[in-house]
């Protein structure tokens, strides 16, 4: 673990959750106690099908069920044995040092539902020579190095070619760079949509274990769709940026990246890794240590008020917890978060009722994201820069209170780091072909919007990756 951020408080870290008076802590009702994240912040009946409920099916949004603590299906027994796959504390997959397969949840994993006309999923493989180039024409403008480059082309080919669902995650990437490729968007990125929840629903009929076997194929597919996650969300209209929706993403992906990292830490990328993401020690930022205690005073506060509505001590409580989790995060990662686990550790620590606390438009849980998307702007990969912009000025944007005096260091660094120009790609040459997606698309994806909105610069989306931007690849679709 990297040295951590010397981050002074006025107290030892407080407990995660502090307890009503006499009471205890207050629980939010929900009608469905096991349905998805969108009926619970509805308090609506969910009928919990699958992939996606008939809730969320009706209204096209992300259908996700919060399962991370739960057994594997058919374990009822809490016996230790059965459960030592799972953290004690945040209920994500360990990987121990005998590497034993992890049982997969695929309810842990969020798809896009693109509609009951989506059609059927072609799942046909290309062979690595097939997809090879193209993997290498999306890593060419990255910061990679030729050795580290040798390394990812042809595993990454090579994984492509037996999991059909990664296959499509690299061919929804590569059509973002048509679809995408003015920036005045005009319509939603329809085919590259198509592949993106191709891949979602074949990775969810995928063998529901990772192993050493496809450790990697799911590790890449879990990089891969957040960084298509990232780029759609910083390149939509702003009726369509969804904060909770990524968030659920990176909490998903957080699982996935538990649940591998045993591989990766035995296998020759490791190394790699770890020699360009560690940073050397450097003197801590003052602005966000000044930043951070502001806010955990005005939190300490919050804890201390009385409330007459316990949903509003409830709320307090929450807020306190992913503030603190927020802090503990900041000070393992430096304040520099620079790997794919960093971006997804505080969503994944948070308590779940804190999306809802969050989409309810709570000051304090924005001000709480601000800070943190203020961070993650200070990411080495360009798309989670940009994304984190956009996410910090969104949350400032929506706060109702005054908080000039709490928003000082985070509008002093946006401010002080405007977006950076992106380098452009050469064109894929148009003989170069990948697997078309053969099926329906829901019709409400091909809709027009209206055009004139501004966008800032469209980075490509493989800029995730060290791409400068995905290159124009010649599609046909069945």
């Amino acid at each position: 673990m990297t040295s951590g951020l010397p981050i002074p408080v006025s107290e030892p870290r407080t407990p995660s959750i502090m307890p009503r008076k006499k009471k205890g802590l207050r629980v939010y009702h929900h009608k469905s106690r096991y349905g998805c994240s969108q009926c619970k912040r509805r308090r609506v009946k969910c009928n919990m099908q699958s992939p996606a409920c008939g809730n969320c099916a009706r209204r096209n949004e992300l259908c996700e069920y919060p399962t991370f603590s739960d057994p594997p299906s058919g374990e009822s027994s809490a016996s230790p044995t059965q459960h030592q796959w799972l953290n004690e504390v945040s209920g994500f997959p360990v990987c121990g040092d005998d590497s034993t397969p992890v049982p997969l949840q695929y309810a842990d994993w969020p798809i896009i539902h693109a509609g009951p006309l989506s059609g059927t999923i072609e799942s046909r493989t290309s062979s690595p020579d097939t997809i090879r180039p193209l993997v290498s024409l999306l890593l060419r403008y990255s910061w990679f190095t030729e050795q580290e480059q040798a390394m990812w082309v042809p595993a990454l080919s090579r994984e492509a070619s037996k999991y059909p669902y990664l296959q499509r995650c690299i061919s929804a990437l590569a059509c973002l760079g048509q679809d995408t490729k003015h920036p005045y968007l005009s319509k939603p990125p329809v085919n590259a949509y198509r592949h993106q929840v191709s891949a979602s629903s074949l990775f969810r009929q995928s063998p529901p274990v990772i192993d050493e076997g496809n450790w990697v194929a799911v590790r890449s597919f879990s990089v891969l769709m957040l960084v298509f996650q990232f780029y759609t969300q910083k390149t939509c209209r702003p009726e369509q940026f969804d904060i909770i929706e990524t968030l659920q993403v990176m909490r998903s992906t957080m699982f996935l990246e538990s649940a591998s990292k045993c591989w990766l830490h035995k296998s020759p990328y490791w190394p790699l890794i770890m020699e360009r993401t560690n940073i050397t020690a450097s003197e801590p930022d003052e602005g966000l240590k000044a930043a951070l205690k502001h806010l955990g005073d005005v939190i300490s506060e919050s804890i201390g008020d009385e409330y007459d509505n316990p949903d509003d001590e409830q709320r307090a409580e929450i807020n306190n917890h992913a503030f603190c989790e927020l802090r503990e995060w900041a000070a393992q990662c430096a304040a520099h978060p620079r790997r794919w686990y960093h971006y997804c550790q505080w969503p994944g620590r948070v308590m779940p009722e804190f999306f809802d606390v969050l989409a309810g438009g709570d000051d304090i849980a924005l001000l709480i994201l601000a800070h943190w998307a203020t961070i993650m702007h200070l990411s080495p990969k360009p798309i989670v820069q940009s994304w984190a912009r956009r996410t910090a000025f969104y949350a400032i944007r929506k706060l109702r209170g005054g908080w000039s005096d709490v928003l000082v260091w985070p509008l002093a660094l946006l401010s002080a780091q405007p977006e950076v120009p992106f380098h452009r790609g050469e064109p894929v040459p148009t003989d170069l072909q990948f697997p078309s997606y053969a099926g329906g698309i829901d019709p409400q994806l091909c809709a027009s919007t209206p055009v004139g909105v501004h966008h800032d610069i469209v980075p490509g989306p493989m800029e995730g990756l060290g791409v400068g931007w995905v290159p124009y690849v010649h599609t046909t679709l069945a």
